[in-house]
């Protein structure tokens, strides 16, 4: 008799004990799953930014080779901008004349700027002093 009653009074605990496990594992993973979603965003932003950047820096790299191999038409260019674009983004390149003193038309101040076609709040300017030899 007495070990039916044993029987008895521990038979729902494993239920509970089930119940509190699942509910403790719920908790758990409730906070790690945003976490999970924020480093994900983070990585995105973090690889646009990256492939932005090289955008812009293979532009900038463009604008010195033409000043070094074609300076009848990069000079010329002073208080110009170029737009253009590709698949991804578009791109605004200013030859800006620099007006410090003994420059005289001999300076000027490139930016790129690359800005994404599908989110244009995200940009990134270059700029860089070219001087004639």
């Amino acid at each position: 008799m007495e070990k039916s009653k044993k029987l008895i009074f521990h038979r729902g605990q494993g239920l509970i004990e089930v119940l509190v496990s699942v509910g403790i594992v719920m908790l758990i993973l409730g906070g790690v799953v945003p976490l999970m979603l924020i480093s994900l965003a983070s990585k995105t932003k973090a690889y646009e930014r990256k492939a932005m950047v090289a955008a812009a820096e293979k532009k900038m790299e463009e604008v010195i080779n033409e000043k070094q191999n074609n300076q009848s038409v990069f000079w010329p260019r002073i208080g110009t901008n170029i737009p253009s674009t590709d698949s991804n983004y578009n791109y605004v390149v200013d030859y800006a004349a620099h007006t410090a003193d003994g420059c005289d038309d001999n300076c000027v101040d490139v930016s790129v700027t690359v800005t994404m076609q599908k989110d244009p709040t995200k940009t990134v300017t270059f700029s860089r002093f070219f001087a004639k030899n």
